[in-house]
């Protein structure tokens, strides 16, 4: 259909996120540097990331409205005038921390925009059958801007300083708007006469009463999703971290190489799915969750070792591979909605679905890194994780009935 605009949308969406996270890490330095605060840092973090909650459903609806390549072209636009304003900002001495965050809050409104806007275009521009291809190109840029952009911001921070690395994301970004208008996604002109903030209020009516009446099977599914994501982020982000730095002993260049290996198999399980199409259907979601359980066994049986480094390369390779399914997962989970929601409401339903996994990622590194202090003591930590498997088993069961 139309898969050469689909590559120029993969590529202006490539250099959009590269710039963004070379931008974000360079300015979390930046505040670091100047507050010496980690509760500062955390603070404006939180703040930042608040609005996707919220916003996410809003640019569902809005991508399902409007022209798709006038948002795409908006969107660039807007992140690359924040980002050149943040800049100036800095140039001139103008900043402060409110500043700082209310750009980063702005950006963050934009990104739950754009995020929704791109897997409501897939469909549009791909047939079936190349949409787990796509997804996985797509899964697979965004974990690779995760791991180029703080490296080359890292990099360049030292050498060419904060401003100078905020004019060349500003180019980048400016670069990447020049690409949009090569894109071409097709759009269903919306004949309705009513106000903007109208329809998007009841296209959001109608999206809510899609998912949680009309489709239940998928409202179900989506439940399932950020359940498993409740428990396994807060795993892969706090308490598998904090065994391996604290309960380890694990240095600061080996906590690194853990994190970084786990970024890589993502990139790796995006990079594949094209190759895994046939497996990666919504009926496989079962057995992927099972695969999940009994890999965290493995790793928390292997975790009572006494040798540490025995540990930690168990615990980095149990990492991976969760990450790797979880990835496989995600992908999944996004072409079957892509393939069975109707095209005028994909943008809505994964908007939905993103807003409950955004939800459930905070409300579970709150959880589990309350829980993870109080149960110090590699002992406890595997009745936690155990725990965990038998919740992710009965998921996996749950799921099999509704994708059978």
């Amino acid at each position: 259909m139309y898969r050469k605009s689909f590559y120029f949308l993969a590529t202006s969406q490539a250099i959009n996120l590269i710039s963004n996270s070379m931008m974000r890490f360079a300015i979390s330095l930046f505040v670091l540097d100047l507050t010496g605060s980690a509760a500062a840092f955390a603070t404006m973090l939180a703040i930042s990331f608040a609005p996707m909650i919220i916003c996410t459903p809003v640019g569902g609806a809005v991508a399902d409205i409007f022209p798709k390549k006038f948002l795409l072209i908006f969107y660039d636009s807007v992140t690359a005038c924040v980002i050149l304003l943040l800049w100036a900002t800095i140039f001139f001495e103008f900043y402060s921390m409110a500043v700082i965050t209310a750009m980063l809050l702005l950006l963050t409104i934009v990104s739950s925009g754009y995020n929704p806007m791109v897997n409501a275009s897939l469909p549009a521009m791909l047939e079936a059958d190349w949409l787990v291809k796509a997804n996985g190109i797509v899964q697979g840029i965004s974990a690779f801007s995760m791991l180029a952009g703080p490296m080359f911001a890292g990099l360049l921070f030292a050498a060419i300083g904060i401003e100078n690395l905020l004019l060349l994301c500003v180019i980048l970004a400016f670069f990447s708007i020049v690409i949009d208008f090569f894109t071409f996604i097709p759009h269903k002109a919306d004949k309705r006469t009513d106000s903007m903030i109208r329809r998007i209020f009841s296209d959001l009516k109608t999206g809510f009463l899609y998912v949680s009446r009309e489709n239940r099977n998928l409202f179900d599914l989506a439940v399932i999703f950020a359940a498993a994501l409740f428990f396994f982020q807060a795993v892969m982000t706090v308490t598998f971290p904090y065994v391996i730095r604290v309960s380890l002993g694990m240095s600061e260049e080996l906590f690194g190489f853990s994190n970084t290996a786990v970024g890589a198999s993502s990139l790796l399980a995006s990079l594949m799915a094209g190759r895994l199409k046939k497996i990666l259907e919504i009926k496989s979601l079962p057995k992927f969750m099972f695969i999940m359980a009994v890999l965290l066994i493995f790793v928390v049986v292997s975790v009572l070792e006494i040798n540490t480094y025995v540990a930690y390369i168990s615990i980095t390779v149990g990492k991976m591979s969760i990450m790797f399914l979880f990835t496989l997962i995600n992908i999944t989970v996004l072409s079957h909605v892509q393939r069975a929601v109707p095209a005028d409401m994909v943008g809505k339903t994964i908007a939905i679905i993103s807003a409950l996994a955004n939800m459930a990622v905070p409300a579970g590194q709150m959880v589990l890194g309350r829980l993870i202090t109080p149960l110090d003591g590699l002992g406890l930590h595997f009745v936690l994780y155990v725990m965990i498997s038998v919740f992710t088993l009965f998921l996996a069961g749950v799921s099999r009935k509704k994708v059978s």
